[in-house]
């Protein structure tokens, strides 16, 4: 029994936990990134692995993908 507790626990997330993250610079000098979240601000510092709350793990994660989504159509762009 104590098995599907922890089954069901682990498929509820806990918003208070704490998320790795890493966001890699660009270029020099590229040292911070701010990322808002329902108003709350937080600046994640680049080329590091950083520990932050859920939702802003989430909004690191979309802009991720954001951006792999326009380097692809960068690329189709430049083969024409």
């Amino acid at each position: 029994m104590s098995d599907t507790k922890t089954k069901s626990k682990s498929k509820t997330p806990n918003p208070d936990k704490k998320v790795d993250v890493l966001i890699p610079r660009r270029f020099k000098g590229d040292d911070a990134r701010t990322v808002s979240v329902n108003g709350r601000y937080l600046t994640i510092p680049t080329g590091r692995v950083f520990s932050v709350d859920r939702e802003f793990a989430e909004v690191v994660f979309n802009a991720s993908l954001a951006d792999d989504d326009a380097e692809k159509n960068r690329a189709a762009l430049s083969k024409d």
